[in-house]
């Protein structure tokens, strides 16, 4: 199992508008919500036309020829009292009279019969008219009767109580469906994630863009599938499609880093994956997970289109306002702007550092102001050792984890002896150093290499690499291309003791 957890960052302002529209959609459901008062109407219209609708697939069913005992059974009033047990354990629908299909696919009828019923089911959604399939069958100009009446009854609920529906797409149904959902885990699901991902789209376009998009890619979303997919006598539901909608803006807006999971099965832990790669499997995986929770009451159809909206509206909104490479947020761009134009480095880096805090993906801005320490590193380096360390770190990360290894290389063989690797490589695993090391070795970095070695036995001392690794510094010891003070600096450097006798023994023999 799994969590979506966004990109797991810290924003420089309150996303008030997410805030708000959480807390309107909580206080519609418990305050507002009259949708049980209507489905409970709608309930019982379905319940007395579906007794008149059974009798006439059953006259149906015996007029394609199949056998008038089978044909009998799929009347829902003999069903319910001689296979209780069997409907009462088909629970994936909450309402017994929204299909004859619920019904059925508890009895021991053949695969034809239960086709018949949804062809059957397809002619009365079609509308009943005087060229249908069952229009020679006794009795149909009465259902047809009824089945306007049933029409009439529906459409005036829908009116009464604002309800999105075929007959009913306006702006009042539509706005009424986007706040109110069919229950508690369908709303706290569309809250869950408006939160994890609509925070981010905020902080990116600003309040009111954000707040605009929502609503259009909601409003598309629901009409769209309310208009071209839904059946005749159905209801929709939910902010699913608006939600939907800022994932769509969030992929465009954040496919170039990573957003995190919390992942919980056998073990517990935190993964961090690239936008770019895993969004629409997520994407897909939120669609089995509705289906298996939501079963065929999904609107599907809705969810895409806003999505699709979503992404539209993000790459325009891309291509109108673009952000350099690195950057996150229209705030972050006029936030570096301000630094650039400070004079004095200890504020500069005081305030990068504010910066990186909210954007640790801003490789650009931690380039730059690294530089700036190294071009002063016969005074800056030490003042700033801590940040560094922190900061090129990351920059290094980041670049392994981009494929960038040969660049991460020559930037390590060009760090200052004042810079300690074990520090500054603090977060990087023991398989990542050894395939740096491998690296160094091969573009013949020597003394990069060995403070790699260092670096991979401080971290991991009970490795069973080690004694590897220390026949790895013998060789390259062996080739003298070390100089003397690099040789004083790794003696100087580590504090492992093992690492101090073998350079010390290199040192007495030299």
């Amino acid at each position: 199992m799994f969590l979506p957890l966004g990109l797991f960052l810290r924003l420089r302002t309150f996303p008030i508008i997410t805030a708000l529209l959480i807390v309107l959609c909580f206080v519609n459901h418990f305050l507002y919500d009259d949708s049980d008062e209507a489905t409970k109407k709608i309930t019982e219209i379905h319940k007395e036309f579906q007794v008149k609708k059974l009798v006439m697939l059953e006259k149906y069913c015996i007029d394609r020829g199949f056998d008038p005992l089978d044909c009998s059974r799929v009347n829902k009033e003999k069903v319910k009292v001689k296979d209780k047990k069997k409907i009462d354990s088909q629970k994936k629908q909450k309402n017994p009279f929204d299909s004859v299909d619920s019904a059925l696919s508890a009895l021991d009828l053949s695969t034809d019969i239960i086709i018949l019923t949804r062809d059957f089911e397809d002619i009365v959604n079609e509308g009943l008219g005087d060229n249908s399939d069952i229009s020679h069958l006794e009795g149909f100009r009465e259902f047809q009767k009824d089945y306007q009446e049933h029409k009439k009854k529906f459409h005036a609920i829908a009116e009464n109580y604002d309800l999105l529906t075929v007959e009913n797409i306006n702006l009042t149904s539509v706005l009424k469906a986007m706040f109110t959902h069919s229950g508690f885990f369908h709303l706290f699901g569309n809250m869950f994630a408006l939160l994890v991902f609509g925070i981010y789209v905020e902080a990116r376009i600003g309040a009111l863009t954000y707040f605009a998009s929502y609503m259009v890619s909601g409003f598309i979303g629901l009409s769209v599938y309310a208009y071209f997919l839904m059946s005749v006598n159905s209801l929709l539901v939910g902010a699913s499609a608006n939600v939907f909608g800022v994932l769509g803006m969030f992929y465009i807006f954040f496919r170039s880093v990573n957003m995190k999971f919390f992942v919980f099965y056998f073990v517990t832990k935190v993964i961090e994956l690239p936008v770019k790669r895993y969004f629409f499997i997520l994407f897909i995986l939120l669609e089995i997970i509705n289906t298996l929770v939501g079963g065929k009451n999904i609107a599907h159809g809705a969810h895409v289109a806003g999505l699709v909206a979503g992404v539209l509206i993000a790459y325009f909104w891309n291509q109108k306002y673009k952000l350099p490479e690195g950057f996150l947020y229209l705030s972050e761009v006029a936030w570096w702007r301000r630094i650039q134009k400070t004079k004095d480095l200890d504020k500069k880096v005081i305030q990068v550092g504010s910066l990186l805090a909210f954007n640790p993906f801003n490789i650009k801005v931690r380039a730059l102001i690294l530089n700036q320490i190294f071009e002063n590193k016969d005074t800056a380096l030490s003042k700033y050792k801590h940040f560094v360390n922190a900061e090129l770190g990351n920059f290094l990360l980041r670049k392994y984890k981009e494929g960038q290894k040969e660049q991460v290389v020559k930037i390590l063989s060009s760090i200052p002896m004042e810079i300690h690797l074990v520090k500054t490589l603090g977060r990087m695993q023991q398989k990542v150093l050894v395939e740096l090391l491998d690296l160094a070795i091969e573009k013949e970095k020597y003394f990069l290499a060995l403070r790699l070695i260092v670096c991979v036995c401080e971290k991991y001392p009970r490795s069973r690499q080690v004694k590897n690794y220390f026949k790895t510094a013998v060789s390259i010891l062996d080739t003298d291309t070390i100089r003397e003070e690099q040789i004083n600096y790794l003696y100087e450097s580590t504090t492992m003791r093992n690492v101090k006798e073998l350079i010390n023994t290199y040192k007495i023999r030299v």
